[in-house]
């Protein structure tokens, strides 16, 4: 069996990232196996940092490393079933006007990577950091949905690579938090219609 293709990897792959030769194609080329990450996120950031490109599967080990699930909890926030679309944001606790919701941290990710991961969810939660770097939220705010009357809003700090979510009312045990995508922009164009 041929070794391991890891010309998209960088050879200083930490040892949460195995990667292994699949049985070799019809080419005779061997390619790697599908990933599984279990990285403390400051590893991966550097990691992803080296990387010049990802697979598809690579891409797809990420993502499926840092997006939340529907048993996902922090503290009094909880994922669950969303009647506005898929998972939605919840919280088991009242929450008063102006209150700090959540600060998550954003992973790094460095634009040239950005592609790689056009097929996965952290693609469209990202938020541009400058210079070349972008950052998705790790935790429960990429489970935020779309209202127009919004429960919630995020204020990015670039430079401490944060996303902060306050309340923008008094939220309720039980209510879905929401933010509003367009910022209050009525030119903002959404990539889905919000009343369908």
């Amino acid at each position: 069996m041929a070794p391991p293709d890891t010309s998209t990897i960088d050879p200083a792959t930490p040892a949460g990232v195995p990667v292994d030769a699949d049985p070799a194609r019809p080419d005779g080329d061997a390619h790697p196996a599908p990933l599984s990450i279990h990285l403390a996120a400051t590893d991966l950031e550097d990691w992803l940092g080296r990387t010049r490109s990802l697979s598809p599967a690579a891409a797809r080990a990420v993502a499926a490393a840092v997006v939340p699930g529907a048993d996902t909890r922090e503290g009094t926030l909880v994922a669950g079933p969303s009647p506005i679309a898929g998972l939605g944001l919840f919280t088991t606790a009242p929450i008063e006007e102006n209150a700090v919701i959540t600060i998550c941290p954003l992973l790094r990710l460095p634009e040239r990577l950005m592609d790689d991961f056009a097929d996965t969810e952290v693609y469209g939660h990202c938020f541009d950091l400058g210079e070349g770097v972008y950052g998705y939220p790790m935790g429960l705010a990429t489970l935020l949905n779309h209202d127009a009357r919004p429960s919630a809003r995020c204020e990015l700090d670039a430079d401490e690579a944060e996303l902060w979510v306050y309340a923008t009312c008094d939220i309720a045990a039980g209510d879905e938090i929401t933010i509003d995508y367009t910022g209050g922009d009525p030119d903002h164009e959404l990539w889905f219609d919000p009343d369908a």
